[in-house]
């Protein structure tokens, strides 16, 4: 995979992401603790009919009273982190360097609670999404590497002259 597409990828991911994250948010704010924990048992007790060991609903149990005590602030960092992935995705697409920069600190910032929760809490789900993480982050340090370790960041028009490609090293290394 070349590595425009990669960034093609990981733009794409973290604006989706990040819209998941801004939708719930604003579910969230919008439906009452109470609305919800009626929804959440109604949900629930359907599921346990079916399987009542079904680790998903044991976990909704375990700690959907407090994030409906903490809604406010749930809500607000669902929110604001689903709106910096989102800015930083389309800006990562367009190839400018503060969606990159946006990203990666970002991904900086969040990397610390992803760990702390794995060991907390293990489980396949927390492995796999510090997995993702962790690609993520590794892939927008190869991206800025690449362009400081080749000194031509160029794609060639059909003519066979250099053209710079969308969001290469003008625009992500900073200068």
């Amino acid at each position: 995979m070349t590595l425009r597409a990669k960034r093609i990828v990981i733009g794409i991911y973290e604006i989706s992401t990040g819209i998941v994250e801004v939708v719930l948010g604003v579910a969230l704010l919008l439906l009452s603790a109470s609305g919800l924990e009626q929804i959440a048992d109604r949900l629930m007790a359907e599921e346990l009919g079916e399987d009542s060991r079904d680790m998903i609903i044991r976990f909704v149990q375990d700690h959907l009273p407090s994030v409906l005590h903490g809604k406010g602030v749930f809500t607000a960092i669902l929110i604001a982190f689903g709106s910096v992935k989102v800015a930083g995705g389309i800006g990562f697409l367009r190839g400018k360097s503060w969606g990159y920069y946006l990203l990666l600190g970002l991904l900086v910032l969040l990397l610390p609670p992803n760990v702390y929760r794995l060991v907390t809490h293990p489980g396949i789900g927390f492995v796999s999404l510090l997995l993702i993480h962790l690609a993520v982050l590794q892939f927008l340090v190869h991206y800025r590497t690449s362009f400081t370790h080749h000194a031509e960041p160029y794609d060639h028009d059909r003519h066979g002259k250099p053209e710079q490609a969308e969001g290469t090293a003008d625009d992500v290394s900073g200068t």
